[in-house]
C-alpha cells in the first residue's frame, strides 16, 4: 500500500473516497496500463469493493473533474467497449510532486508512435488485447522495437519460454503482413475482432503458406483468466476452409 498524500483539493473528495482516488492515480502513473477497468480492479482488490460499483465510477469522474486524468471510450466490437485512462499534464505534475515515477502508458505510446488519435478503433483493440494478455498471465509490451527492418508488430507477449510478436488486426486481406511475419518470426501470432474474423484471417494465412496461433477479442473478453491466451493453432498442412470452434 502506498502512503496516501494530501488531497489536491479537499473539497472534492470525502475522507473515504480520497484513498481510493490516490491509489488509482498512483497506478495510472506507474503501472503503464491505460485500461480504466484494470485500474479499477486493482483499486477494488485493495479496498474490498467491486470494480464497477457506483463509488468507483464517481471516483473516476472526480479525477477527471479535477483535471488529473483524461478518459475516452473505445468501441471494440459489437457491445464490447473499453474505457481508456491516462494522466493529464496537471495529473503528471501532481504525481511527480509526490515522488511517484510517471511512466508512459500504453495509450500514450500508441499516440506517440501509431497515430492513435486517428486510428481510434485499432487503438482500443490493442489496449484491450494488452489487458487480456495480462489477465491471462502474460507480460506484454505495446509497439515493441524489434530491430528488424520494416517489422512493426502491435505487441510482444512473453510467458515462461514463450515469446510472440503479435498483430492485432481488425481488417482482412493482409496477406503481405502474414508473409512479413513469416520472414521475421517464422510464423504469425494474430488477434482478430471476432471468431468469424479470426477464421477469415487464418484462411488468409493458410492460402499463403503461413502457420501460427490466433485468438480474438470477443472470445478473450468472455474467457476465464485461467484459460489459454491462444484459442487456435494451425500448420500449413491444414489446407482447408477453416471455420472457428
Amino acid at each position: 500500500m502506498i502512503d496516501i498524500p494530501r488531497q489536491p483539493s479537499p473539497q472534492l473528495f470525502n475522507i473515504q473516497q480520497w484513498p481510493k482516488a490516490a491509489f488509482a492515480l498512483h497506478l495510472s502513473a506507474t503501472s503503464g496500463s491505460s485500461v480504466r477497468y484494470e485500474i479499477a480492479e486493482s483499486v477494488g482488490r485493495q479496498f474490498g469493493i467491486t470494480p464497477d460499483c457506483g463509488s468507483m465510477a464517481r471516483m473516476f469522474k472526480q479525477l477527471n473533474d479535477l483535471d488529473l486524468t483524461i478518459t475516452q471510450d473505445f468501441s471494440i466490437v459489437h457491445r464490447l467497449h473499453l474505457a481508456g485512462i491516462r494522466l493529464s499534464t496537471s495529473g503528471k505534475k501532481y504525481c511527480e510532486s509526490l515522488g511517484w515515477p510517471v511512466v508512459e502508458n500504453e495509450w500514450e505510446r500508441l499516440l506517440r508512435l501509431h497515430c492513435a488519435d486517428t486510428q481510434i478503433r485499432h487503438t482500443g483493440a490493442v489496449m484491450a488485447f494488452a489487458y487480456q494478455a495480462r489477465r491471462h498471465g502474460w507480460k506484454i509490451q505495446v509497439l515493441p522495437q524489434t530491430g528488424i527492418a520494416n517489422f512493426y508488430p502491435d505487441a510482444v507477449v512473453e510467458k515462461g519460454d514463450e515469446r510472440h510478436y503479435v498483430e492485432v488486426e481488425l481488417g482482412t486481406r493482409k496477406q503481405g503482413k502474414w508473409l512479413l511475419a513469416l520472414r521475421c518470426q517464422g510464423y504469425v501470432a494474430l488477434c482478430a475482432r471476432t471468431p468469424i474474423r479470426r477464421a477469415s484471417l487464418i484462411n488468409e494465412c493458410i492460402d499463403v503458406g503461413v502457420y501460427g496461433i490466433a485468438n480474438d477479442l470477443l472470445t478473450l473478453a468472455k474467457s476465464d483468466a485461467r484459460s489459454p491466451l491462444w484459442t487456435e493453432k494451425w500448420t500449413v498442412e491444414d489446407n482447408f476452409s477453416y471455420v472457428p470452434k
